[in-house]
């Protein structure tokens, strides 16, 4: 039998906040030719977990500090595509684009409750 985890984010997460107590903004990262981190800048203290989707083109990621490479290195995750990852998984990820068009993910700061 498969297993299977389903995710509610309504009762699993909730947005992270700043420490004065606003909600994290929104981040969109272009992901080029080259290879890059997912996560630049800084995540706030009370991120968990990010949740990403891609938009424009499918992409390439690792997690072990190597550069993925259009389908010689790396996993793959499909244009339209969704995922969470914690935040160590998030920090550890380096980017490409899947084919000619620049992709667009947009990444969500979340806090496990």
């Amino acid at each position: 039998m498969a297993n299977v985890r389903i995710n509610n984010l309504s009762s699993e997460y909730k947005p992270s906040k700043n420490l004065d107590g606003t909600i994290v903004a929104d981040r969109r990262v272009v992901v080029g030719a080259g290879a890059a981190p997912l996560i630049v800048d800084p995540l706030a203290q009370t991120t968990t977990h990010v949740e990403c989707d891609t938009h424009l083109s499918s992409i390439y990621y690792t997690l072990d500090g190597s550069d993925p490479a259009d389908g010689s290195n790396g996993h793959f995750i499909a244009q339209g595509r969704d995922w969470i990852w914690n935040r160590e998984l998030a920090q550890a990820a380096r980017v490409i684009r899947g084919n000619g068009t620049d992709a667009n993910i947009h990444v969500s700061e979340l806090q496990h409750i």
